[in-house]
């Protein structure tokens, strides 16, 4: 059964991107956007691969702190990496993020804290990627108006729930123990409990990862624009920090394989709003998926990676 689903899964994220492909070269000359394509710069290329490298890095420790395992960071980032890869195109209903949490869990970190950890991790990122585009829209005044009333309410909200949970942590951990005292869910109650009194008790640890969060998608933001410049299209900062995280956010629905065709369709969508029809914003999604990929073959080659030369490579470092 869990094959066939998978199957299943595949066939429809292959339709779905390749509906969003014929879709935006309906509207962009494909010989356009691949002129642009070949006129990225290598070296601004391998630059931007370094620092998105360097971005999942830190998106890596935001994960360590939010699980409660900095301890073993070598661990964590070769299961972060590892969910990158898995997010190219993994085959079935599991996504990276699925991935790593369970290649974490197979160490000996807390399960109930990577599992809170995790989905809080993922919570984070799309609340920061509203944020951003919303702070930005709100900058960008009429031209942003369109999808900034919308984003500043979707902020809002998100901002008030993160809010009311944070305070709350202690709460929502004895009312799982209550709930789930004497039922068969007992123990997982009890560890997911332990796990919300955790971080109650390190809620700084949370608002850093918020603002590591923020910074780590905004640099990718401004990778994109930096990508964008090298082929001679709109390198505008704000118009990258309002369009990118939007289309991020369609893009990471695990709908498409690795949000191929989504991702480009996302920002032609959201960059015509704002009045650019550049077919250099295509281009510029297209160069970025070359730079997903070199993250995810850069994550499956750090797995051959071994404790003992993982650990060498730490004490050097």
């Amino acid at each position: 059964m869990g094959k066939l689903i998978g199957k299943w899964a595949w066939a429809i994220k292959l339709a779905v991107t390749a509906a969003a492909l014929l879709l935006v070269f309906q509207f962009v000359d494909p010989a356009a956007v691949w002129a642009d394509i070949s006129r990225t710069n290598p070296l601004v290329w391998f630059v931007v691969l370094a620092l998105f490298l360097t971005g999942h890095g830190v998106a890596a420790f935001k994960w360590a702190l939010m699980t409660g395992t900095a301890s073993q960071f070598i661990t964590v980032l070769k299961a972060h990496f590892a969910g990158l890869a898995a997010n190219l195109g993994l085959p079935g209903v599991a996504g990276g993020d699925v991935v790593r949490a369970g290649l974490l869990m197979g160490s000996d970190a807390h399960k109930g804290r990577v599992v809170v950890g995790s989905v809080a991790d993922r919570l984070i990122d799309v609340g920061a990627l509203l944020l951003i585009a919303s702070a930005t829209a709100a900058v960008l005044g009429s031209e942003g108006a369109a999808y900034g009333r919308y984003l500043t309410a979707a902020s809002v909200i998100a901002i008030i729930a993160a809010v009311i949970v944070i305070a709350n942590l202690g709460r929502l951990a004895g009312l799982l123990r209550t709930f789930s005292a004497g039922t068969k869910a007992e123990k997982i109650g009890a560890s997911l409990a332990n796990a919300f009194e955790a971080a109650a008790a390190d809620k700084g640890a949370l608002l850093t990862c918020i603002g590591l969060s923020v910074a780590v998608q905004s640099g990718f933001a401004l990778l994109n624009a930096a990508l964008s410049q090298s082929m001679g299209g709109p390198s505008d900062p704000l118009l990258w920090l309002f369009a990118w995280p939007l289309a991020k956010l369609v893009a990471t629905l695990p709908i498409s394989i690795g949000g191929l065709g989504v991702r480009e369709t996302s920002l032609a969508t959201f960059f015509a709003a704002l009045g650019v029809t550049a077919p250099e914003v295509v281009a510029t999604g297209f160069v970025w998926q070359t730079i997903l990929i070199g993250g995810g073959l850069f994550g499956l080659a750090i797995q051959f990676i071994g404790p003992r030369k993982a650990a060498a490579i730490s004490e050097t470092s």
